[in-house]
């Protein structure tokens, strides 16, 4: 009877070190919902598949590969907050020292064509081949590539930080002296042309030959 029970003891070790197979982990689960959700929302590429693969590897990513190569191509003295503009070929931007630059992509230079008295944080417009913006010396400029020459064109009792319009070959800006001015090259004169109850730093848009402005006293017009 001892030997019996020896025999079934050791039957029993012997069963219970047997390896066993375990449940995939949470992890390796999401794991294999992730390539499965891919494999059913992505469409498969090269492109993809070699990501996979170096993500499986964990190998850092080219970041060239991603977001190309980069360069300077305005250096200001201020903050550029402007949007800039494009005319012939050449791009415009604002700056908070005072000035707006010009680059030519073909040359690979830059150079001020607009110089104020304030800072530039207006976004430009461009209408028949000269460029517009406004600055917080309470003017609204105009550059004409052809001849080089800026001059005011617009000149309002605060700061003209709101981004201009074209409609009808005239150009439109607010001001934060609560009005919309409208400027006709043609004629060279400038009127007001909307009156808020408040600063007009919205940038403008066109519609149906009208042209809208918002306002800090709560209304669009």
């Amino acid at each position: 009877m001892k030997k019996l029970l020896s025999l079934l003891s050791v039957v029993t070790i012997a069963v219970t070190s047997l390896p066993t197979v375990t449940a995939a982990s949470n992890y390796e689960k999401a794991e294999e919902n992730k390539l499965k959700n891919i494999a059913n929302n992505e469409e498969f590429n090269t492109n993809n598949l070699e990501n996979l693969n170096i993500v499986k590897r964990g190998k850092p990513v080219n970041k060239k590969n991603i977001i190309g190569i980069r360069k300077v191509v305005i250096t200001t003295n201020g903050w550029v907050i402007s949007s800039g503009v494009v005319l012939n070929n050449k791009v415009y931007f604002g700056s908070t020292d005072h000035k707006v630059y010009e680059y030519d992509p073909a040359t690979g230079q830059q150079k001020v064509v607009i110089t104020t008295n304030d800072g530039v944080r207006s976004s430009g417009v461009v209408l028949n081949n000269k460029v517009y913006f406004g600055s917080n010396d309470h003017k609204v400029y105009e550059y004409d590539p052809a001849t080089g020459q800026q001059k005011v064109v617009i000149t309002t009792n605060y700061l003209v930080k709101s981004s201009g319009v074209v409609l009808n070959n005239e150009v439109y800006f607010g001001s934060n002296d609560s009005n919309v001015y409208e400027y006709n090259p043609l004629t060279n004169q400038q009127k007001v042309v909307i009156t808020t109850d408040a600063f007009v730093e919205s940038s403008g848009v066109v519609l149906n030959n009208k042209v809208y402005f918002g306002s800090g006293d709560h209304n669009v017009y």
